[in-house]
């Protein structure tokens, strides 16, 4: 999970950088582009266990939908990272956390519930004090 935050710290800083000079649709536009390429080279070399276009043939509706809320999250984002200073984005992102937790304790009956969700709300005091202390 720390690698995971430092990557998004240093990518956070190079999209308000690209985004000086471009928009947040055309940025979105070639990241997709050049995750699509990427994929596409590594499905290309790993051996097929399952039948890709069975699943796709199967799920198409989820997987589009799946995707159409992460290309809006992305551009939200973005247009955030434009508009104030990239720590507060990536703060008020991590809340993500808060609503993980809860969807999976209604629908998915994780255990141990309200540890985790003690821990949520110890992240959500953060974005709050973040906010509140200018």
């Amino acid at each position: 999970m720390l690698l995971v935050v430092i990557i998004w710290s240093v990518s956070v800083n190079l999209e308000k950088i690209a985004l000086k000079s471009t928009s947040p649709a055309f940025l979105l536009f070639y990241e997709n582009l050049i995750g699509v390429i990427t994929f596409a080279g590594y499905l290309s070399l790993v051996k097929r266990q399952h039948s890709s276009e069975r699943v796709v043939r199967r799920w198409w509706k989820h997987i589009l939908v799946i995707a159409s809320f992460s290309c809006l999250s992305v551009f939200l984002q973005l247009l955030a990272v434009r508009l104030t200073n990239s720590s507060y984005v990536l703060a008020v992102k991590r809340l993500d956390v808060l609503f993980v937790v809860c969807i999976s304790g209604l629908f998915l009956n994780e255990r141990h519930i309200k540890k985790r969700f003690g821990g949520a709300i110890v992240a959500l005091s953060g974005v709050f004090l973040l906010y509140f202390v200018k």
